[in-house]
């Protein structure tokens, strides 16, 4: 188990902190984008037409989403 959450550390999916034992990291938008992207590709013939507009959409409100935090 200790070996399990250190390799997750590594990689980044868990973050330990002072006084607690670890818990799953933060995930900006920017990592939510790239990994709907991600899964787009790697999951071509699952993701027909009609299971690809909402993914799309998602896509769209996440980029406003972003923008809108963004100092002009």
């Amino acid at each position: 188990m200790r070996e399990a959450v250190r390799r997750l550390a590594r990689e980044g999916l868990v973050d330990f902190v002072p006084g607690e034992v670890a818990r799953v990291a933060a995930i900006s938008l920017g990592g939510v984008r790239a990994l709907f992207e991600f899964r787009m590709l790697l999951e071509p013939r699952a993701a027909h037409e009609r299971l690809l507009v909402p993914f799309r959409e998602l896509l769209k409100q996440l980029q406003a989403f972003d923008e809108s935090f963004r100092v002009r």
